[in-house]
């Protein structure tokens, strides 16, 4: 036994004594290396503010000779939406509040957080994205077709989490919501 570990002791001499510098005196043929760059502070954040809205309208002009009482020409704005959008570091907040036939109602109410720039956490009043389909804007479908996905889970906005992670040729998320009475809010 003492053997062994008189062994084991010398081994781990002999390895310490290998694993010590060389020390190295400085000549005229030895290059000086500089010193290892500092990284740079990084900036303060700062928040970016940005409002927005839009406003889609309908005209129509009908110029027939008969049925004049059922092509009526004229104009109307079907929707308007205002908003306002904030940015710090990693943090995003979106509030949209729309005006449609009449009646006030909220649209994108939400906070999230971006984890790297292919995966956020939100959290809010949003539309969950159950597939690509729905992560678009409804002027930018695409497919003429309703993904399953969207025919079994879509319901406008929903209160509630989700977890997109989504890179390259990949997108998957995780949703936890709640349906209810703030779906047929209205101001």
């Amino acid at each position: 036994m003492k053997k062994i570990h008189f062994m084991a002791l010398s081994l781990m001499a002999a390895g310490y004594t290998y694993a010590q510098e060389v020390p190295t005196t400085v000549t005229e043929t030895t290059e000086l290396l500089p010193a290892p760059a500092q990284e740079a502070p990084k900036p303060e954040p700062k928040i970016e503010v940005k409002p927005g809205g839009r406003i889609l309208i309908d005209a129509g002009y009908f110029n027939a000779n008969e049925q004049k009482d059922k092509f009526v020409s004229g104009v109307a704005i079907p929707d308007a939406r205002a908003g306002l959008g904030v940015r710090y570091g990693n943090w995003k907040a979106k509030v949209d509040i729309g005006y449609a036939y009449g009646k006030l109602s909220p649209k994108d109410i939400f906070i999230e957080y971006g984890f790297s720039k292919h995966t956020l956490l939100r959290g809010g009043y949003f539309v969950h994205q159950f597939g690509m389909q729905s992560a678009t804007s409804s002027s930018f479908k695409i497919s003429m077709e309703e993904p399953q996905s969207n025919e079994a889970f879509f319901n406008s906005r929903l209160m509630g989490l989700m977890l997109l992670h989504q890179k390259d040729d990949f997108m998957g998320t995780l949703s936890l919501f709640a349906e209810g009475e703030i779906d047929e809010a209205k101001f």
